[in-house]
C-alpha cells in the first residue's frame, strides 16, 4: 500500500530536477532554435516588456482565448467530426465553461462525452490545456524576472508563450501520449461504436420491440489525457474522467497521470530557483511543501485504507457468510415454487 505513493513521489521528484534544468535554460533564451523555429520566435518577439505590457498582453490573450473558446461551443451543431450531432449548450454554461478553461481552474459541471463532439473536444478543450496551463507558467516567469531584473524587464508574453508550447508542453505530452496509445487508450476521429450487447435487449428496445445496442464513445483521447494532467486540468473526456476505463486503462497510465499532474508544479519550484540563482532557497521550498504533500499523503493512506469503513466491518465476518446464505435460499425456494406452478 506504501509502494505506491512513495514510488510516484520519488519518480517525479527525480524526473522534476533535471526537467527543470531544462525549463529555466528554455526560459532564459539560452538555447539556439533551429532555423524554421527561429523564424516564428522572430515574429512573435515584441521585444522586452515592463510589467504593465506583459499583463495587458496576458490579459487580451486570455478574453480572446474566452471569446474563441465560446465561440466555438456555441457552433458546435454545424461543424465536423460531430456524427452524433451534440447540440449547443446553454449560453450560461458554455460561458462558464470558456471562463474555467481560459484560467484553468477547469470546473467541470459538463460530460464531455455527452455534450461534446469530438471537434469541440479537440479545438476548445486540448486547445485550453495548451493554452491556459502556458499563460500561468509564463506569469510565473515574469515574476521571476521581476524579481531578478527589476519590474521593467520582464520578457515577452507571446514569446514566452511559444517556448512553454513547443519546447516543453508539446515534446513531454507526445511522449506520454505515445504511450498511452500503446497501453490501450482510444485515438481516433470516430465518435462513437456501435455494437450489440451480450444480453439481448439489455440496454432497453426501441418503440418496435427491437433490442437497442450499446453506443460506445471513443475519440482522441491519447492527445487529450496527457496534456489534461502535465496541464493540472480539470474537464475529462468522460464525465467519470480518469475513472473511466478509456481515459486510464492500465497501471501504467494511472502511475503516469499521477507523475503527470505533479511533474510540472515540481519542476517550476526549481526552475525558479534556478532564473532567480537561489537554487537553495528553492530547496527550502521544495522540501516543506514535500513535507506537507507526504503527510497528507501518510493521512488518507492510514485512516481512509489502514481503517475500514465501519458500516462494512460492523457485523462479524461469520454473520455476513449467514445472511448470505440465508438470501441463497430464500431465492432458491423462490424458484422451486415457481417452477412447481
Amino acid at each position: 500500500m506504501w509502494l505506491l505513493p512513495i514510488s510516484m513521489l520519488l519518480t517525479t521528484a527525480l524526473l522534476a530536477i533535471p526537467l527543470s534544468r531544462y525549463l529555466a535554460w528554455i526560459m532564459n533564451g539560452e538555447y539556439k532554435a533551429p532555423g524554421f523555429l527561429k523564424w516564428f520566435e522572430d515574429r512573435l518577439d515584441t521585444g522586452n516588456q515592463n510589467w504593465k505590457q506583459y499583463t495587458v498582453a496576458l490579459l487580451i490573450f486570455n478574453l480572446l482565448l474566452f471569446t474563441y473558446s465560446y465561440v466555438i461551443m456555441a457552433i458546435q451543431p454545424w461543424m465536423p467530426l460531430n456524427e452524433l450531432h451534440r447540440g449547443m449548450l446553454a449560453p450560461t454554461t458554455m460561458a462558464h465553461a470558456a471562463m474555467s478553461l481560459s484560467t484553468n481552474t477547469d470546473l467541470q459541471h459538463w460530460s464531455g462525452d455527452v455534450h461534446f463532439s469530438n471537434f469541440t473536444q479537440i479545438f476548445v478543450m486540448i486547445a485550453n490545456f495548451f493554452f491556459s496551463a502556458s499563460i500561468g507558467f509564463c506569469a510565473l516567469a515574469a515574476i521571476i524576472r521581476a524579481l531578478r531584473f527589476g519590474p521593467d524587464k520582464v520578457g515577452a508574453f507571446f514569446l514566452d508563450m511559444w517556448r512553454v508550447m513547443i519546447y516543453m508542453f508539446l515534446p513531454v505530452g507526445f511522449v506520454l501520449s505515445l504511450i498511452c496509445l500503446q497501453q490501450g487508450m482510444p485515438m481516433t476521429f470516430k465518435s462513437a461504436n456501435i455494437v450489440p450487447s451480450l444480453e439481448p435487449a439489455a440496454m432497453g428496445t426501441t418503440d418496435s420491440g427491437q433490442a437497442k445496442q450499446q453506443t460506445i464513445i471513443v475519440g482522441p483521447l491519447a492527445a487529450f489525457i496527457p496534456m489534461k494532467q502535465l496541464g493540472t486540468n480539470g474537464g475529462g473526456f468522460y464525465g467519470a474522467n480518469s475513472a473511466h476505463p478509456f481515459e486510464n486503462p492500465t497501471a501504467l497510465t494511472n502511475f503516469l497521470s499521477s507523475v503527470g499532474m505533479m511533474l510540472f508544479p515540481m519542476a517550476l519550484v526549481l526552475m525558479y530557483g534556478r532564473m532567480l540563482h537561489k537554487l537553495k532557497h528553492a530547496w527550502v521550498i521544495f522540501s516543506v511543501m514535500m513535507g506537507l504533500m507526504i503527510g497528507t499523503i501518510v493521512w488518507s493512506v492510514y485512516f481512509d485504507t489502514y481503517k475500514p469503513n465501519p458500516g462494512i466491518t460492523a457485523h462479524p465476518q461469520e454473520r455476513h457468510f449467514e445472511i448470505a446464505r440465508e438470501a441463497l435460499h430464500r431465492q432458491l425456494s423462490g424458484m422451486c415454487l415457481v417452477s412447481g406452478a
